[in-house]
């Protein structure tokens, strides 16, 4: 597969198979289908971020993801769901109860 952008119009093109080449277009493609309305509050690790997303479903949360990581945060109860990386979660943790407040403003920031 190939993707070309001419005249900013992105064309796709299938061509042989080539495993460095596929996981290069698919990078490349992330980019591009990535949640494009979404704020990244905090990095940690220089791999994952801690986000609140625009166009998000309640209850109130932010996402940490990086990776196939994707953990839900209740932003008023705090309770999780899914799975964080070893020895993160006390980071994160840390972090947003620190900033709970300020993470609760930006949500409603976005979901007036």
């Amino acid at each position: 597969m190939l993707i070309r952008a001419a005249s900013g119009v992105f064309t796709l093109k299938l061509v042989p198979f080539d495993p460095g080449t596929f996981r290069g277009v698919f990078d490349l493609l992330k980019l591009f289908l990535y949640h494009a309305s979404m704020t990244t509050k905090q990095r940690f690790r220089n791999k994952y971020r801690l986000e609140i997303r625009e166009d998000d479903h309640l209850p109130m949360h932010a996402h940490l993801v990086g990776g196939s990581v994707d953990v839900l945060i209740n932003l008023q109860t705090l309770v999780c769901t899914g799975a964080f990386p070893r020895g993160l979660r006390n980071e994160v943790m840390a972090w947003v109860v620190a900033n709970q407040d300020e993470l609760i403003e930006e949500w409603k920031k976005w979901h007036p």
